[in-house]
């Protein structure tokens, strides 16, 4: 940005300034801006746009429109002398567009500042001081709901940007999904307990060439897993935009309430993504014991059966094998942390 420009000339050039015509009768005001001046060269005038911005930057102030336009018929075929000044105004107007942004939200009051005048305003009106401090909630209640103070950001906001930032970082996965799986049900997979890491692995080598299944893809079950956990995983299936599949193990161990909480969320819960990709994996062997088994039995589904191990075990060894010059030094991309102690980064 030219440092010839000041912040001076920018509003000369873009607040609305005044041109009084005057008549037998009365005085009428009318009011123009720079952007009003190039709107009115180019209509009434036929003049360039270019033409007609570099006018009004190299006559900043003046609001006479007959001599912008002599001004466009001496100068028009001056290349440099439009350049130079269509270029300054493109400047200035970018800068005034940063001043009214910076007003903008100084103008917005703190929090505390806003509270205040709500607590005051309330204050002095004749009512009981029950009907008081339910007016000073409500009020707060519905300020917290917009963004009217400078130094406060609501929920909906903050998910707002984090769901941008995620959107611009993510990369899509798009796995494709097997076959003998129905997309856009909660497809349900009986198997012994020994096969099921076995099972929900081979769910996703079906496409060998993607990676391994990420931690928000997966959740194992045990009698600490709670109804958050698992509604949890639901709705990343329903807003999955990314095409993952997600799969629950040892469904099985879900107690009464969090499989009734889990039914009715698949049934009344509202999905965007209608193709959405997940799968409960139980041990055949204790289905009879669970409630969400029971519910999901019109979704069974059959995984077939791979006698020969070795197709995992080159899966996982194939995305776990690191490239490159690290690989004769240090070859594997995992690491597996056991400790009786805290701090030892068990949980990374």
């Amino acid at each position: 940005m030219s440092k010839r420009i000041t912040e001076e000339v920018v509003r000369k050039v873009f607040t609305k300034s005044t041109e009084k015509k005057e008549d037998e009768d009365s005085i009428e005001i009318v009011e123009l801006d720079g952007n009003d001046l190039i709107q009115m060269l180019m209509e009434d005038f036929s003049v360039e746009e270019e033409i007609a911005q570099a006018a009004v930057m190299a006559n900043v102030g003046m609001n006479d429109i007959d001599e912008l336009f002599q001004w466009c018929m001496d100068n028009q075929l001056d290349e440099n002398v439009i350049e130079t000044f269509c270029k300054k105004y493109n400047e200035a107007k970018k800068m005034d567009c940063e001043i009214n942004s910076k007003d903008i939200e100084e103008s917005k009051p703190t929090f505390s500042q806003f509270t205040k005048v709500i607590v005051e305003r309330i204050s002095n009106a004749d009512i009981s001081l029950q009907k008081k401090l339910k007016e000073i909630w409500t009020s707060f209640l519905n300020s917290v709901e917009t963004a009217e103070t400078s130094d406060f950001l609501n929920f909906e906001c903050i998910g707002s940007g984090l769901q941008t930032i995620h959107d611009h970082t993510s990369t899509s996965i798009n796995r494709t999904y097997p076959g003998y799986l129905t997309s856009g049900k909660p497809n349900l997979v009986l198997c012994q307990r020994e096969d099921i890491h076995s099972v929900a692995l081979t769910i996703y080598n079906h496409d060998a060439e993607k990676p391994l299944p990420d931690m928000d893809e997966v959740l194992l079950c045990n009698e600490e897993t709670t109804k958050e956990d698992v509604e949890l995983i639901c709705r990343r299936a329903f807003n999955d935009k990314m095409g993952k599949i997600y799969s629950v193990l040892y469904a099985e161990k879900l107690d009464f309430n969090i499989s009734i909480n889990t039914e009715n969320l698949l049934m009344k819960a509202d999905i965007p993504n209608r193709d959405y990709q997940l799968v409960f994996i139980c041990c055949k062997d204790s289905v009879q014991q669970s409630y969400l088994a029971t519910a999901l039995d019109k979704y069974r589904a059959q995984v077939p059966e791979f006698k020969d191990p070795s197709r995992l075990k080159l899966y996982i060894e194939n995305h776990l094998t690191r490239h490159g010059e690290h690989e004769k030094t240090d070859p594997t991309s995992m690491r597996a942390i056991q400790s009786e102690k805290s701090g030892m980064g068990k949980s990374l």
